[in-house]
C-alpha cells in the first residue's frame, strides 16, 4: 500500500484502503489527479508520478 511508503503533506490523508490520497477538502483523488477545488495530488507534486 502506498500509505506505508509515502508520507503525505499536512492536511492530506490516505483513503481507507491506503491507495489514493484524500485532499484537505475531503475528496478522494487519483494519485495523478486533482480535486474539484484544485488541490493537486501530492504524489504528482513530489514528482513520483
Amino acid at each position: 500500500m502506498l500509505r506505508d511508503l509515502i508520507d503525505l503533506p499536512e492536511g492530506w490523508e490516505w483513503s481507507i484502503y491506503g491507495d489514493t490520497p484524500v485532499c484537505p477538502d475531503g475528496y478522494e483523488i487519483e494519485v495523478d489527479g486533482t480535486c474539484p477545488d484544485g488541490h493537486v495530488s501530492p504524489l504528482l507534486d513530489m514528482g513520483l508520478i
